[in-house]
């Protein structure tokens, strides 16, 4: 079996889902797809970088929101614990966004998706400031946090089978109008 470099596969995947995101209009509007875009965790007072492997991306007055993060998983175990750690941050990215803007910092919503090998797995990662805040200062949140996920399976199980692929599309048009439902800055 012929393998890629894991720098080409990163590659492969950005022009997959760049082509998805124009394809089933996710990029709609002033989104624009991005890869490999850096933003700061602070956890502890500290500030950490991490990488989105993609995300869409606005601009409104030079700063910019993340209405999406994607996600690579080579691994095939799903690091779902590194997925939140990212959209904790890129939730941390917005507030300051908005707070450049006059805007009050509020809760968000991240829609993410994780591409386990060519099988896509969708969330919704609910971040309250609550737990931006903890995650700042080392406090544990009063109150739980629910993640949401939606996997599609299939016997076939990745992107190459043509049903498995109808499947799979049925489920980002989904998902689609999950990430258009939090568009609001």
């Amino acid at each position: 079996m012929l393998r890629a470099h894991p720098g080409t596969r990163r590659s492969v995947l950005g022009s997959l889902f760049n082509s998805i995101f124009h394809m089933l209009r996710f990029d709609s509007g002033h989104r624009i797809p991005v890869n490999r875009r850096t933003v700061q965790l602070i956890v502890c007072g500290e500030s950490y970088s991490t990488n989105l492997d993609i995300c869409l991306l606005s601009e409104i007055d030079h700063d910019f929101f993340i209405h999406l993060i994607v996600e690579e998983d080579y691994s095939h175990n799903f690091r779902e614990v590194e997925l939140v750690a990212k959209a904790i941050a890129a939730a941390q990215a917005n507030n300051a966004a908005r707070w450049n803007q006059g805007l009050p910092r509020k809760d968000m919503l991240i829609p993410a998706m994780m591409m386990n090998g060519m099988q896509p797995a969708f969330y919704r990662i609910p971040v309250s400031l609550e737990l931006a805040d903890g995650v700042m200062g080392g406090n544990y949140p009063a109150h739980e946090t629910i993640i949401q996920r939606c996997t599609t399976y299939s016997e076939k199980k990745n992107l190459y089978d043509p049903e498995f692929r109808k499947l799979a599309f049925k489920h980002f048009l989904l998902f689609r109008d999950v990430v258009n439902s939090v568009m609001d800055h």
